[in-house]
């Protein structure tokens, strides 16, 4: 395989065989051929490698601060066997803390690389360990939190220039071919026409999210170098045919090019003042290179074959953007006639609060989008959205009610909600949206969302009052942004909505959530002829206005209230779903455990105030199982869970506590299992009863089988026929704990939140896959493989050491995992 391709420098270890099982993307690289080595060896590595990379003495000074903290925080060990990728990545994150202090930085990404011979995988990976390690110690918490923060910009901006890449070489390849005369001149003179126009156009590098502009800067470029280019034996192939051939719209690649690259080549560009002030550039923000895609760099490769065999993200980008535009083609970007006439006919007329909520509208877009040209452009496909889907609702409802609608129009959190959610799409279809249903990777971008609700004034638990009505409203609109918007809605469910300072708790005060089966929306089985408010039903607590505590709760407001239930109940009931069938739970415990869930959401909703739903799946699981014969360690469900496939999971190393945070399992001896306890101990009896709406919830979030990104590998979940409880597990702290009986039953020892996160599990869950053959199967698994890795970083927890150890080295290291373990019990 390798001799047919052209990355035969890619590291042999990468290439496995075509069946091999897809590892963790936390996995550490097989360090076989690097023996241990002890404090001083590692230290004249750390010394070698700042050395090879050039740094000056404060930088060294500073990163070896950084380095013996990481050395006191983790197992040397983990670090002996193979640590320059934990060099580069302590100098990286010392040199992002230097730069946020306001001094230079002189080491860039890909100066690190060649310094420890590795690669933007490996590197990516190591930044990501590095974060989780230093958020455990609390002098080094805020640099964990620079680390993940500048990992997370440095894997998307990977991702996103990778798939450029790939776009460029197809659309310079259509219009030069391989055989024009000085092609390796040509190719480098636009890829660095391309680099130089897209600094100058997103001069603060805020253009991860601007795909799609940046695929027309590309077609721009390479149709000004196909006209240098041009010789009495070639033809020129013209801006329209390279549009046309990429689908792609002339008249907005047009407004780009006269904007950003036909002042470039209003001189014929000089490669070494291109190639001179791209290094300016890169150097000041301390990336990695980009003109290493021209020679297929090992740095950089690996990575451009896992984002070239995605799904091709930048024409499912450009596929959205033309699908939404084509739907917002003969709208107006101010209110219809008929929304105008809507307006009158209210009591008091909302246009002057609309218009000016369409001012501050503009300034929040201007704020949101750096670039003036194409923010102007989102305004006004914002608001021809907005007055698009205003009208249908304003339609619905008039013929609905029949009655004045000035509570509903003149309510500004309604419309400022409204906006958002109109704002969020337009976003969306701009940056990368990988095809095919691809969860894990869906929509890199919907981290736009808080800046969005931000420069609104909006709370996101408004945003998911509208979030059902703009899909119903809006029938037409493309099936990629409504399946974004349902990743949203659940990105509200999970954690958004449960802030300190949400509106969701004025109206719990007046209105708690009720459990299934005694609400009238919850009768029904889900999918099954359940009550499920109209669009028009969950509007009317908007015109009631905010709630006022010491007042009962208006029937909008309820009807509201058991919406979101609903909602909420099949988000959790999923996800506990998903963590029970990966330890292989039983499905009377299943069972037991989702209307115990149900009872601790309702009972105990306290307990998700600035934390995530999943925290109390997790400890219900984990409690649950300890007073049954299937116990569970902690770190066997926070194992599985973190490398569940879905968007937005909770952080188990940071969960707010009183006075500061902690881990998941502090979060459940803390707080969980005293507001919980007889709940549990309840459904532990046997004494929860069977509810024909437990069994339709889990019948209903049944989840189906998992594509791998990039591949036609499938992963299948486990039947619920074959779901066998787990044999009975003893602890060896249970006997220790000074409590009552009841409490010690329910304590989770206090096991070391980073052993807890290393650690394999006792009993690893073996998954069986389908293949499907193809005739390029063996790169599309290599690059699945590569891709499943990259989109995984900054979502799952540390590297599980035992993963990748094998035969002897497997033994040995279980023989110490276990002599750890009994010495700390009998500490």
């Amino acid at each position: 395989w390798r001799a047919k391709h052209p990355l035969s420098s890619v590291p042999a270890a990468r290439h496995r065989s075509v069946r091999a099982p897809i590892l963790s993307s936390n996995r550490v690289p097989s360090t076989a051929h690097h023996p241990p080595m002890d404090v001083a060896q590692l230290d004249a590595e750390f010394t070698a490698v700042t050395l090879a990379a050039n740094l000056d003495e404060a930088s060294r000074t500073d990163a070896l601060v950084l380095w013996r903290q990481t050395l006191e925080a983790i197992d040397r060990s983990s670090i002996a066997r193979a640590p320059r990728p934990w060099i580069a990545a302590v100098i990286f994150t010392a040199g992002r803390e230097r730069a946020a202090q306001g001094i230079a930085n002189y080491v860039t990404v890909s100066h690190l690389l060649k310094a420890t011979d590795s690669d933007m995988f490996t590197f990516l990976e190591h930044v990501k360990l590095l974060s989780n390690v230093l958020e455990r110690v609390p002098q080094t918490a805020a640099v964990a939190r620079l680390a993940e923060t500048s990992h997370s910009a440095l894997a998307k901006k990977f991702c996103v220039v990778s798939a450029l890449w790939n776009k460029f070489s197809d659309v310079f390849s259509l219009a030069l071919g391989q055989g024009a005369p000085n092609h390796a001149y040509f190719l480098q003179l636009a890829w660095m026409s391309f680099l130089v126009a897209r600094n100058r156009a997103f001069p603060m590098a805020n253009y991860s999210d601007e795909i799609v502009t940046l695929f027309g800067l590309i077609i721009s470029t390479v149709s000004h170098v196909s006209q240098l280019a041009a010789s009495p034996t070639r033809e020129v192939v013209t801006l329209e045919q390279l549009c046309k051939s990429n689908d792609f719209s002339v008249e907005e690649v047009r407004a780009i090019d006269t904007s950003y690259v036909a002042p470039l080549f209003a001189t014929v560009p000089n490669l070494h003042a291109l190639e001179r002030e791209y290094s300016e550039a890169y150097l000041a923000a301390g990336d990695f290179d980009e003109k290493l895609f021209l020679v297929r760099d090992k740095q950089l490769v690996a990575g451009g074959l896992a984002v070239m065999q995605s799904g091709t993200p930048v024409r499912a980008a450009v596929k959205n953007l033309r699908e939404l535009k084509d739907t917002l083609a003969h709208v107006a970007s101010t209110p219809s006639a008929a929304l105008l006439a809507a307006f009158a006919n209210c009591s008091t007329n909302p246009e002057p609060a609309i218009s000016a909520l369409v001012v501050d509208a503009k300034a929040a877009i201007r704020g949101v989008v750096s670039n003036a040209t194409i923010a102007e452009q989102r305004i006004e496909l914002t608001l021809k959205l907005f007055f698009r889907v205003l009208e249908g609702i304003v339609s619905s409802e008039s013929a609905r009610l029949g009655q004045d609608l000035s509570g509903l129009l003149g309510n500004a959190i309604f419309t400022r909600a409204l906006l958002a959610c109109c704002l969020e799409i337009v976003q969306f279809t701009n940056g990368i949206a990988y095809a095919d249903g691809e969860a894990s990777v869906a929509s890199t971008n919907v981290d736009q969302l808080e800046p969005i609700l931000g420069a609104l004034h909006v709370h996101p638990y408004h945003v998911f009052k509208v979030l059902e009505t703009v899909v119903k409203t809006e029938q037409y609109l493309p099936a990629a942004l409504t399946k974004h918007l349902k990743v949203v809605e659940d990105r509200i469910l999970a954690h958004l909505a449960w802030t300190d300072d949400s509106p969701l708790w004025r109206e719990l005060a007046r209105c708690p959530l009720r459990v299934p089966g005694q609400s009238a929306s919850f009768l029904s089985p889900p999918g099954a002829g359940a009550s499920v408010p109209s669009p028009g039903g969950m509007l009317n607590q908007f015109a009631s206005g905010e709630p006022v505590v010491d007042q009962p709760a208006a029937p909008g407001v309820e009807r509201a209230l058991d919406f979101f239930a609903r909602k909420l109940f099949r988000l959790a009931a999923r996800n506990l779903l998903r963590i029970c069938e990966a330890l292989r739970i039983g499905t009377p415990m299943v069972r037991k455990a989702t209307a115990c869930l149900n009872r601790i959401l309702v009972q105990s909703t306290a307990l998700l105030k600035n934390r995530h739903v999943d925290h109390v799946v997790l400890c219900t699981v984990y409690g649950l199982c300890k007073l049954s014969e299937a116990e569970q360690p902690f770190k066997n469900i926070v194992f599985k869970y973190r490398h569940m496939e879905w968007n937005a999971k909770a952080s188990c190393g940071k969960v707010p506590l009183d006075g500061g945070t902690g881990d998941i399992i502090e979060f459940y001896n803390r707080a969980f299992m005293p507001a919980t306890k007889e709940i549990l101990l309840t459904a532990s009896r046997g004494a929860v009863p069977d509810s024909p709406y437990v069994d339709a919830l889990l019948a209903d979030t049944r989840p189906s089988p998992i594509k791998i990104p990039g591949s036609n590998v499938y992963l299948s979940p486990l039947s619920r026929n074959t779901l066998t409880a787990r044999e009975p597990t003893h602890s060896p702290w249970a006997s220790a704990m000074a409590m009552t009986p009841q409490t010690a039953a329910l304590h989770c020892p206090a096991e070391s939140p980073f052993r807890m996160a290393t650690l394999e599990p006792a009993e690893p869950v073996h998954r069986k896959r389908l293949v499907f053959e193809s005739e390029d199967s063996a790169a599309a698994v290599v690059a699945s493989r590569a891709l499943h890795r990259l989109s995984a970083l900054g979502r799952t927890g540390p590297v599980r050491s035992m993963a990748t150890l094998v035969g002897p080295d497997a033994k040995r290291a279980r023989s110490e995992e276990e002599t750890s373990d009994a010495t700390a019990s009998s500490q």
